[in-house]
């Protein structure tokens, strides 16, 4: 059984052209799943022919706007009486998912509380769970305010596993083990490390400590240079390195 992943959108809070807030997309047999919700996925999706109501489950790192701002929007698309929703819409994200839930609705009120379907929105820390074909694990990970790893396996093995915004810790590397797609923020370039971001070197070290057969560098801030950050991380991991841009897919 195939999982695919597109990347619909790779970049961080400023927007590219190449690389949009970000999105990312896993379809599996049975299910289709959307990492965070950044401005303008939604548009991406519809070309394509993905649409809001195709979506089984939303997985939020962090309530940063450059990776939820989309979920109102969804929400108020779905009640569209041409194309309703239906099907119930399951929403997962770290501590404060459910009162940052409970305030949207408090601010846009009938525009999108949901009528037709059901919206089931728990909070996560480090905890699993199944949805149709596929198991999803999340561990709480450092950043500015509470965010959360996902890893996502099929019923083979496979597994592709999402960082969200981070800083270096052992515990993302041990999360990430033998990970056939590891998807590594690297948000600034080496010297210039803040605090809850990556650098090359850090990116690198995890997705080596890992083991990872593939590593998709994504989250990149435009100060950042390709170049040095490949060169950079090759000289720590043996692996694959992809650098990431909008609407690529990756199969396993």
């Amino acid at each position: 059984m195939i999982m695919k992943l597109t990347l619909i959108g790779s970049g961080t809070s400023i927007p590219l052209s190449r690389q949009r807030c970000p999105c990312y997309l896993i379809e599996t047999g049975m299910a289709k799943l959307l990492l965070d919700t950044g401005p303008g996925c939604l548009q991406t999706l519809q070309e394509l022919t993905i649409t809001y109501n195709d979506i089984d489950c939303l997985c939020y790192t962090h309530i940063h706007l450059d990776h939820i701002a989309a979920l109102p929007w969804l929400l108020f698309i779905a009640k569209n009486a041409f194309h309703l929703r239906v099907k119930p819409l399951y929403i997962y994200g770290p501590k404060g998912i459910g009162s940052f839930y409970q305030k949207m609705l408090q601010l846009y009120e009938s525009q999108i509380n949901p009528t037709s379907f059901d919206v089931s929105v728990k909070e996560l820390a480090e905890e699993a769970f199944s949805i149709k074909d596929v198991h999803i694990s999340s561990i709480p990970v450092p950043h500015f305010n509470q965010c959360l790893a996902y890893r996502i396996e099929n019923k083979n093995g496979y597994s592709i596993v999402y960082s969200g915004d981070t800083d270096y810790t052992e515990a993302l590397s041990a999360f990430a083990a033998d990970s056939d797609l590891l998807l590594l923020e690297c948000a600034m370039p080496e010297g210039q490390k803040v605090n809850g971001h990556l650098i090359p070197s850090l990116a690198g070290k995890i997705a080596a400590e890992a083991r990872a057969k593939k590593l998709i560098i994504i989250h990149r801030y435009p100060i950042c240079n390709d170049k040095e950050i490949c060169h950079i991380i090759k000289e720590i991991y043996s692996g694959t390195v992809v650098l990431a841009y909008d609407l690529m897919t990756f199969e396993i």
